[in-house]
Order: structure tokens, then sequence, then C-alpha cells
């Protein structure tokens, strides 16, 4: 008969081989100095049953990094441990799978800007604020970082898509460059999704940004959001475009006007 310690010797082995030592627990000790706000984090270890345990060397060392990536966008080795964590999903739900955020939504969304040729002759969707089209986007993690940041709201997107207020002087050189700023949408329960954005906002000083992670350096998506105010920029700057872009830019807006 196996015993209880010889079991737990198991794991233990299992854990360092892979690289990354969690002890019992994945990520539940209220005191880290990594948490913002420990009062918060407690509550939400006591939603999900946690048991509270000191963090490993490991742990705290991916939490440094995560408070890194999330407040200066230094990616430390967050795509390596990512790869690791990613079978633990299932086990560990309220710290790893996004589907189990508080913030009820089918998709995530990720700002950025895309070639406008993508959406010429593409049908779409008048959606409040923005345009919706059905088409296949492929997009790459600047840097080969291994992984990209996707958030549970619409806001966070389009902030990043219209690059926080800086998108009017900038449009002159995005639409010279024939691109157009838009928001991948991802459905969130897509395999490669892993961070609930309840756990990761503890760790970043956005408290709006509501982040999980994509686990690879790309990615291809079928559905993105055009934000409406953007055509309007556009307008103000296409003396710059090229005869397509234009072209494609005033079936939009003709269609939008029917």
């Amino acid at each position: 008969m196996i015993k209880l310690k010889d079991l737990l010797k198991e794991v233990k082995r299992k854990q360092r081989k892979s690289g990354f030592d969690y002890g019992d627990q994945l990520f539940t000790d209220p005191n880290t100095d990594s948490v913002a706000n420990t009062s918060k984090f407690k509550k939400f270890l006591k939603k999900w049953q946690s048991i509270e345990e000191p963090n490993t060397e490991d742990e705290n060392e991916f939490l440094d990094d995560l408070r890194s990536y999330t407040d200066e966008s230094i990616p430390g080795n967050i795509a390596k441990v990512l790869k690791i964590l990613a079978p633990l999903k299932s086990k560990f739900p309220g710290i790893l799978d996004p589907t189990k955020s508080t913030n009820v939504t089918k998709f995530v969304y990720r700002g950025t800007t895309i070639p406008i040729n993508l959406i010429d002759n593409t049908s779409f969707k008048d959606v409040e604020d923005n345009l919706e089209f059905n088409i296949t986007v492929n997009i790459k993690s600047k840097g080969n970082r291994g992984f990209l940041s996707f958030s549970t709201s619409v806001g966070p997107a389009y902030e990043f898509a219209t690059q926080f207020g800086d998108i009017e002087s900038n449009m002159k050189e995005i639409v010279k460059k024939e691109l157009i700023p838009a928001i991948i949408c991802l459905p969130i329960s897509d395999s490669n999704l892993i961070g609930n954005p309840d756990f990761i906002i503890n760790f970043s000083p956005f408290d709006l940004e509501q982040e999980t992670f994509y686990l690879g350096s790309e990615l291809t998506a079928k559905k993105i959001l055009i934000p409406k105010d953007v055509l309007d920029l556009i307008s103000d700057n296409l003396e710059v475009a090229t005869p397509e872009y234009k072209t494609i830019y005033n079936n939009i807006i003709s269609k939008t006007k029917s």
C-alpha cells in the first residue's frame, strides 16, 4: 500500500521535473508582497474555497513577473510558466480558467491595427459603437513573447486600439501604412486562453483591464470590431491614403448610411 508521504514525494518530484514547484495549492498565499489588496485577495480565495498556503519561490517569481508585465509590459518568464500551468486549468479553475470570471462575456478582446484590405467587400453588422466583421485575421505577439494578452471587456481593448488617446495625432501614419484600428474578438472558451481575470487583477495596477492570456505567439481570430469614431478620424486624413484605401473606406461608409 502506497503511503501518503510517498505520494507527496512523487508530486514534488513531478513538479521539480516540470520546472515549477507550486506545493499543494496554486498561488494561495494572501500575504505575498505582490498582492496589491490582501483583503480583496482573501475574498477571492474564500470564493474558491482555496486552502491558504505560503507561496513557493517559483510562485513568487511568477507573480513578480506578472506585476512587471501588467505594470510595465515586461514579460519575464510568463510564457514559460503559463505553458507549464496550462494542463492544470481544470484542477485550479479559479486561478487559471478565464470562463470563471465574474465579468460574464462570450468573448475576450484585444486592440490592435490591421490592414484595411482585410475588410474589403465584407459585410458587417452595426453594433452600438462598433461595426462587427466576421473575417479571418492573423495576429502575432510583438517581440515573439510567447503569449498575447486579452481583456474580458471591450473598453480596455478600445484604448489599446486607439493608442490611449494618441490615435488622432498618429492617424495620418496609420492611414499611410494602409492600416485601420480594430478590436480582435476571441471566444472566452478558447482552449489556449489561460488565467482568470479575477485572479490576475490582484496583481495589476489597472483595475479595469480584466486581463487574461492566450498561450502562443500568434493566433487566428474570426471576428473583429471597428470602432465607429475611428472612421471619423480616418476621414480627416484621407489625403494621404492610397486609392485602394479610399475605395474600401468609402464602401464601408456608404453601407453604414444605407
